[in-house]
């Protein structure tokens, strides 16, 4: 039976896919490799709370990446 988490994941998956789609054509190179940098440092703090108690709370450094793409933007 599935439950209702399985149903918003699906539904998640192909929201995202269909954004990823229609915003190919909007992200430029220099987006793309701002996105994979600021991505980039984000697993190095994962991997830095891996090493040492919760020291940087990585959640809060989400919106990096929507501010990334403003700035390059610009």
């Amino acid at each position: 039976m599935i439950g209702l988490g399985t149903i918003i994941n699906c539904a998640a998956i192909v929201a995202g896919g269909l954004v990823g789609l229609a915003g190919g054509r909007f992200m430029t190179d220099t987006m793309l490799n701002a996105i994979s940098m600021t991505g980039g440092i984000l697993i190095f703090c994962i991997g830095f709370n891996l090493m040492w108690p919760k020291m940087i709370k990585v959640a809060n450094l989400l919106p990096a990446l929507v501010i990334t793409v403003i700035i390059t933007m610009l």
